[in-house]
């Protein structure tokens, strides 16, 4: 287990910090900005997904879409796996070596990441297309063995482009930006795929001809991939960063400012080969459960029951993740600025931060839920009568999801202090639990117990880090803001949401009219207690109307009440050998 940064960190945390310069204001500036466009483009992904199911249900039939979404979960799975934690490698090389003003370093160590990712996608995807018939086998029943067989073979051949694609644009965070990653991830492909998706069927292609176009869009996306890492790597060798503090990056084994030259022999190859992936090789298993935990559950649905129950419940379910993807925004910005502070043993404006983001995270998503739970049986109803089904599963993982937002980002502390083995342990009791769980219910409660399985292991994957966070590192996740934020959500949307259900039914007007009760008289109360939901903070600055901006202010008022910022580095770039760099997860993984 790693532990929590110790050395030089805490000799600087004990220390008075200067106060933030402008030069510091304008990098956070920047980040704010990325993360802004990181909230627009999570909004941008849910509509996008949301959109697709919808085509693919309209156009293909539940049994078809069924079809076509237990080939992207087997697909999102392998991808996954795939992709090796290279993105969170080089995520933590390329910002290294540019503190290190070794930005010459970066191509060969981009390649170091990579190649072995090529290898194995590769491999993954001649597994996929030469094994597609037993693999259908698996989790398809009658005459759907055979579509789900052929859809997967077509699949194969993307494989490695959608790795190579989503491990290139997650590098570009190591150069302090995100608007790579949400323009052409988020925005970019995730617009793009209901529309290809409608102009193959209305082309009169079948649910083969729509799994080739939807995988041909990480080959389109690919394209600026390049185009974008190629110009931010020119960038970075034309000018590049001077460390924030005097001395404190330190040279890394294997590069050339250990070496003294700007080269990478044999030696220094083996070395950086042997560092990247001592890094990178445990965020891979990482990776794979946190994929498993979104997706396996629709494959164990197909196996367990059919295929077009599997299509209901994946298209029911991900209709309330838009509220996931933008919690997961917020949480993504926030969470560098965690890392900074835990680095310094800044357990008091952790704790603070963590506590207002949850509070943040609360106000975004409570309203959503409670209108799904109160109108789903309209939501579901926009995909088509059969997909009714879902509303059990649909209501369960949306109760889940309310637990979940109460703590804000638990799992990212527990990550982001260091402790990269427990959160893995974390991840590995998440998905049995959700596996286990899953072979239990579904033979007795079909998609519904799918659905309560998954909002369990929302709470556990919570729960479970909150306490450990409070234990262990001192850092409070009870949010006093969250159940303001809650409390308020609930009778500002919750009560109009139930007297429309009562009094409209199950219909779009009664949707349409507590939504626009609720969310007026939802903003008039988060503004009548604007103190008491961190609101306050949010506004502190209007320059900074983003998740990072405030993050910073609120972090810096906690640690520094008299007025100081109290500012902290994005990602300490020390030479501890006890240290774990925190990984920079990437967006949910929606394909």
């Amino acid at each position: 287990m790693s532990e929590v940064p110790q050395g030089d960190a805490t000799a600087r945390s004990g220390s008075a910090e200067p106060d933030e310069g402008s030069s510091d204001q304008n990098h956070l500036g920047g980040v704010a900005r990325g993360g802004a466009l990181n909230l627009v483009g999570a909004l941008v992904y849910g509509a996008s997904n949301f959109a697709l199911l919808w085509v693919l249900n309209r156009e293909l039939g539940i049994t078809a879409a069924g079809v076509a979404l237990v080939a992207i979960a087997a697909f999102n799975i392998l991808a996954r796996v795939a992709e090796l934690g290279a993105a969170t490698g080089l995520i933590r090389w390329v910002s290294r070596l540019r503190a290190e003003r070794t930005p010459d370093l970066i191509a060969p160590t981009m390649w170091v990441g990579l190649v072995p990712v090529t290898v194995i996608s590769v491999c993954f995807a001649w597994v996929l297309g030469t094994h597609s018939d037993s693999i259908a086998q698996l989790f398809a029943d009658g005459e759907t063995v055979g579509q789900l067989s052929k859809v997967l073979a077509a699949l194969a051949p993307f494989l490695p482009f959608a790795v190579f694609e989503t491990v290139l644009v997650s590098a570009t965070r190591g150069y302090d930006v995100m608007w790579p990653q949400a323009a052409i991830e988020k925005i970019g492909r995730a617009a793009l795929l209901p529309i290809v998706v409608l102009v193959t069927t209305r082309l009169g292609g079948d649910v083969v001809a729509v799994a080739r176009a939807w995988a041909a869009t990480n080959l389109v996306a690919l394209v600026p991939a390049v185009i974008v890492t190629r110009r931010l790597m020119q960038r970075a060798c034309q000018t590049p960063i001077v460390p924030e503090e005097h001395g404190a990056a330190s040279a890394t084994p294997g590069t050339s400012a250990h070496l003294g030259a700007q080269r990478l022999d044999r030696a220094a190859w083996l070395a950086t080969t042997r560092s990247f992936w001592a890094f990178s090789a445990p965020r891979a298993a990482g990776q794979t459960f946190e994929v498993s935990i979104a997706w396996i559950d629709t494959l164990l649905v197909s196996a367990l029951i059919s295929t077009s129950a599997a299509g209901i419940y994946a298209s029911g379910t991900r209709y309330v993740l838009i509220g996931a993807f933008v919690g997961e925004a917020l949480m993504q910005v926030v969470g560098p600025r965690v890392s900074g502070l835990m680095t310094r043993h800044r357990y008091r404006a952790t704790s603070h931060l963590v506590r207002t983001a949850a509070g943040w995270q609360t106000a975004i998503t409570w309203p959503m839920y409670l209108l799904v739970i109160a109108f789903a049986p309209v939501l579901l109803g926009v995909f088509g009568e059969q997909v009714l089904a879902a509303e059990g599963a649909l209501l369960a993982l949306s109760l889940g999801l309310m637990v979940f937002s109460l703590f804000g980002p638990a799992a990212s502390v527990i990550l982001m202090g260091g402790r990269s083995s427990q959160a893995m342990g974390n991840a590995a009791a998440a998905v049995t639990f959700n596996v286990v769980g899953n072979l239990l219910l579904i033979p007795w409660l079909g998609i519904t117990g799918a659905g309560v399985v998954w909002a369990l292991t929302l709470v556990l994957s919570a729960a479970l880090p909150a306490s450990q966070a409070h234990r262990q590192m001192q850092v409070d996740m009870v949010s006093r803001t969250a159940l303001w934020a809650a409390g308020i959500a609930t009778v500002t949307v919750g009560v109009p949401a139930a007297f429309f259900r009562v009094v409209a039914g199950a219909t779009p007007t009664g949707l349409f009219l507590a939504t626009l009760v609720g969310l007026g008289a939802f903003g008039a109360g988060m503004w009548r207690f604007r103190s008491e939901t961190g609101l306050d903070d949010l506004m502190a600055d209007p320059a900074q109307l983003s998740p990072v901006g405030p993050a910073a202010n609120i972090a810096g008022r906690a640690e520094h009440p008299a007025g100081s910022a109290g500012s902290a580095p994005l990602l300490d770039l020390s030479d501890d050998s006890r240290r774990q760099f925190p990984t920079m997860p990437g967006g949910t993984d929606g394909r």
